[in-house]
């Protein structure tokens, strides 16, 4: 018996899934739009169970299982960076750990390498990147990230469509822990659809480590990017679009920092590093820098970024600092 299930939440994530899958007598058929409820979440462990399935649950009692579990259960209580007072305003959050309590969307759509399938990866109860279901997923090789979802409420996903340019999570079936440039082709990373607003206020926040000389923040102009870890440079770690930038790492300002200072604060070791400024074009943030494959040697746990300074921004630091054990 062939029945539907359609979960639609253009507020709560971008996706639209629609799959035919074999449920005797249980039939599911539930839009919901505008709005995040408590359905989603069991519709979304129907989904998972699906997908794990192959697309087909072999018997009522499978599923049944997946319904208990759930059964007079509240949504969950983890709180995250988006649920401090004054974040909310985050203008893009990307992150391998659960920031929003009411955020049921996947944290990446991950690719295969191996025949390019793909497939939505969400977050544990516990608030994590679901690694099971990527190690599982990857048969044994390589998985990349085809977009990463912005868990705040404007959606700007950052997206790779050429998998040649698209990171890596997993590697020979071993999930890494972050997200991992390329270092081989131009144009490798990924391009976030948020922009920087001319002549306005922005901070930038990553949970980090370099292994090389590494581009942060670039931009969809290769002449333009922020954020530059690089050996033996005394040159600013910004081009022109960005004045009156600050730096801090593990919440510790880098005074009047040059490359050098930036590669020496982030090489080896993951920290947090968080730079703010004014931005005089409205470019597309890019997480990392196509332009030259070398300067890609970035591994990303977290990328925050808000248009305009919270007052409290420091919050938002001590959250990421705890939750990554840095």
């Amino acid at each position: 018996m062939i029945k539907q299930i359609k979960i639609t939440q253009q507020e709560a994530f971008d996706v639209s899934l629609n799959i035919s899958v074999d449920i005797p007598l249980f039939s599911v058929d539930i839009t919901a739009s505008n709005a995040v409820s408590y359905n989603s979440i069991i519709l979304r462990s129907i989904l998972n169970r699906v997908e794990a399935d192959g697309g087909t649950i072999g018997s009522e009692s499978c599923l049944e299982s997946v319904l208990e579990e759930l059964d007079g259960t509240a949504p969950s209580s983890i709180t995250g960076l988006l649920n401090i007072s004054g974040m909310e305003s985050a203008s893009a959050t990307y992150s391998l750990i659960l920031e929003r309590n009411n955020y049921f969307g996947a944290c990446i759509k991950a690719q295969r390498s191996s025949d390019n399938a793909t497939l939505d990866i969400y977050f544990t109860d516990s608030g994590n990147i679901d690694s099971t279901a990527l190690i599982n997923f990857s048969n044994g090789g390589d998985v990349l990230v085809q977009t990463w979802f912005d868990q705040g409420i404007n959606g700007n996903h950052a997206k790779q469509t050429d998998p040649t340019l698209m990171p890596f999570i997993v590697k020979s079936g071993s999930y890494l822990g972050y997200v991992e440039n390329q270092t081989i082709n131009t144009g490798d990373s990924l391009m976030s659809s948020f922009k920087y607003d001319t002549s306005q206020n922005f901070a930038t926040l990553a949970v980090l480590e370099v292994t090389g000389n590494a581009v942060v923040f670039g931009t969809d102009d290769s002449s333009q990017y922020q954020t530059v870890a690089q050996s033996g440079n005394s040159l600013d770690p910004h081009t022109s679009d960005f004045t009156s930038m600050s730096y801090f790492v593990n919440k510790v300002e880098l005074t009047s920092p040059d490359r050098q200072d930036v590669y020496s604060a982030l090489l080896g070791t993951f920290s947090l590093i968080r730079s703010t400024g004014i931005s005089s074009n409205s470019r597309k943030l890019q997480i990392g820098y196509g332009a030259i494959p070398s300067f890609n040697n970035s591994k990303y746990k977290a990328v925050v970024v808000f248009s305009g300074v919270p007052a409290n921004i420091s919050d938002a630091e001590d959250e990421l600092t705890t939750k990554y054990s840095l």
